[in-house]
């Protein structure tokens, strides 16, 4: 624990570079949550044409953004 505690005085300094650390990571873990639905719909044949292929991409991107500004006004 001692290890981590320059790192942790470092963050509470720097709030607005560990606030988009975290939302970079929710949104890592939000785009993976999107693409993973997606990728499972497209394993049962729903959408693999490529009209329907690149607007799902298109729409797993603002998926992500969208959960993670959603959540980023809950957690600030």
């Amino acid at each position: 624990m001692n290890d981590l505690m320059p790192i942790l005085s470092t963050l509470r300094r720097h709030k607005t570079a560990a606030a988009l650390i975290v939302l970079g990571l929710f949104w890592g873990f939000f785009h993976h949550l999107c693409a993973g639905i997606r990728y499972l719909a497209l394993d049962l044949d729903i959408g693999v044409d490529l009209e329907p292929a690149r607007s799902s991409s298109y729409w797993v991107f603002a998926g992500g953004i969208a959960l993670t500004l959603l959540t980023g006004i809950q957690i600030w």
